[in-house]
């Protein structure tokens, strides 16, 4: 039962990426961005009254809503057009498991919270929620992206 609930997690969750086609997503800035980012030190969350970095040139800030309270880390060095999960396979504060490698690559567990039947971790890329998987999404620094835990409904 399982493993059944697991490929029909992994199927919800990949499916969006496989029928947007195999382009290459980008995230590209916008001079309001970019002025933000240059005129601003802090980016407070929504949710809660931590304090994000602004991200640097190349580099990428990623906060996790963990259960507990945010995490945050910062990755240094991100070539433009990196992808996500090279990223985050650097970030190793932030406790992830992430399964297969590229166009399957897929997180299945974040600071011990692992992806339910009807749940899972879902980001966002400079506030826009993504798209495509985490193997396929290009970065291009800076960058914050931000994971939180719930539906696919609450996500969009």
């Amino acid at each position: 039962m399982y493993h059944l609930r697991r490929t029909i997690c992994l199927l919800v969750l990949i499916a969006p990426g496989l029928l947007a086609g195999c382009g290459r997503a980008t995230s590209p800035a916008s001079n309001a961005e970019t002025e933000v980012a240059e005129t601003e030190q802090s980016v407070r969350t929504q949710e809660t009254s931590s304090v994000i970095p602004v991200p640097q040139e190349r580099q990428v800030v990623v906060v996790v809503d963990a259960p507990d309270g945010p995490i945050i880390q910062v990755v240094e060095d991100v070539e433009p057009g990196s992808t996500l999960e090279s990223v985050l396979r650097k970030a190793t504060e932030l406790e992830m498991v992430i399964t297969g490698a590229s166009e399957t690559a897929f997180v299945h567990q974040i600071a011990g919270v692992e992806t339910g039947f009807r749940e899972g971790w879902t980001y966002e890329v400079n506030g826009e929620f993504a798209k495509v998987g985490i193997g396929q999404y290009e970065l291009q620094p800076p960058t914050v992206v931000r994971w939180t835990y719930g539906t696919m409904k609450e996500s969009e």
